[in-house]
């Protein structure tokens, strides 16, 4: 699993190679590898992606998820990320058996889902230093009409143009000269 476990408030967070910080994961793999002991107090499965491998452990009572599991199966898995040593590795809360491979596909849609709209929500974010900038280079001395600056700013959801406008005014880097006009202070 790419990542790494960082320390966080005195607690040890995983960090997703892509910057998420997670304490739970859903893994939609192949079973390639299974084990259980003779006392079915530990078992694991090694579980593969087609990305890379993982493996899953469990304990005691939670080996019964292991042993309902076969080499060659497709399952989805829904555990939290744990490390050992240098390996990093799921403990499995919940594991489903995937009869039907349209389920692989849906899955992916759902990753790609999920990365657009953490794509979108990076886009949407609009940094203080470019609405301060649009504000002084777009004033003429009225101030400047929201919807001018939405769309200097490459038409951002109105709602994060607002937060932002309002921390730059709470700030007294710019005011309200009527409603929905904005000027820089000292302009």
């Amino acid at each position: 699993m790419r990542g790494k476990f960082i320390e966080e408030d005195g607690k040890r967070t995983f960090v997703t190679y892509d910057g998420r910080h997670v304490s739970r994961i859903r893994v939609l793999a192949t079973v390639v590898r299974k084990f259980v002991n003779e006392d079915k107090s530990y078992g694991f499965l090694v579980l593969d992606d087609g990305t890379e491998t993982i493996r899953a452990k469990a304990w005691r009572e939670d080996v019964t998820l292991i042993e309902k599991c076969n080499e060659g199966d497709i399952v989805d898995i829904f555990g939290k990320v744990r490390e050992f040593g240098e390996e990093i590795y799921i403990v499995p809360e919940i594991i489903v058996r995937i009869d039907d491979p349209n389920w692989e596909i849906l899955r992916e849609l759902e990753i790609m889902h999920d990365k657009l709209e953490r794509l979108k929500s990076k886009q949407a974010e609009i940094s203080e230093v470019d609405v301060l900038d649009a504000v002084e280079r777009l004033d003429k001395g009225e101030g400047v009409h929201i919807r001018e600056l939405i769309r200097e700013l490459g038409n951002p959801p109105e709602e994060n143009l607002q937060k932002v406008l309002r921390i730059l005014m709470n700030r007294g880097e710019i005011y309200e000269n009527k409603p929905n006009h904005y000027r820089k202070v000292g302009v």
